[in-house]
């Protein structure tokens, strides 16, 4: 999917100071981004050996960017929903989804709430001139979990310190009241 979504001017200005600050910091501790990786790891951020995150840079959005994302993803999440009640009720498009015999009695099981996915993950690229959806994760969205714990790690930074004490930078929350710890 394709939407405007060029990354705000704060967002930019906001990531070149995190750089101007994290480039003397790599300059006087050579293993601060051993640290860092270390940092996640403890976390458990990891996928097999694998760091979740190999960038020492968080990812900043504008409010308005943070709200063009927000939409766009909780209109295909709505979406989403519309096409789960509407193949609960047409067996031809629920065959679609190719589900073998136990699947499809769990899937038609009754959960007591009004929604299929109480929480869902879009995984999106927001490039310059444009917003990407790769995929749509319904059953099991670790991803929020991941990156409150990931906000967490950065903002202990002494770089986000610094650019707190700078700029306006706030911890938009993508699971509200998720712990942080594992």
């Amino acid at each position: 999917m394709t939407g405007a979504a060029s990354p705000s001017p704060a967002a930019s200005k906001l990531a070149e100071h995190w750089r101007e600050a994290l480039l003397p910091m790599l300059g006087n501790s050579p293993a601060f981004a051993d640290q860092f990786f270390a940092s996640l790891r403890a976390a458990k951020l990891t996928f097999g050996d694998r760091v979740l995150c190999l960038f020492l840079r968080p990812f900043f959005l504008s409010l308005e960017d943070e709200q063009r994302v927000r939409i766009v993803a909780e209109t295909i999440a709505a979406l989403g929903e519309r096409v789960v009640a509407a193949a609960l009720e047409d067996r031809a498009l629920f065959a679609q989804f190719h589900l073998r015999p136990e699947e499809e009695r769990l899937a038609r099981l009754h959960a007591g709430y009004g929604f299929a996915s109480t929480a869902s993950r879009l995984d999106a690229f927001l490039l310059p001139d444009s917003l990407k959806f790769a995929e749509y994760n319904g059953e099991s969205p670790a991803g929020a979990g991941y990156a409150e714990t990931l906000a967490e790690i950065f903002k202990a930074l002494p770089m986000m310190r610094r650019l707190r004490g700078n700029m306006r930078c706030t911890h938009i929350r993508s699971a509200p009241g998720c712990s942080t710890r594992w």
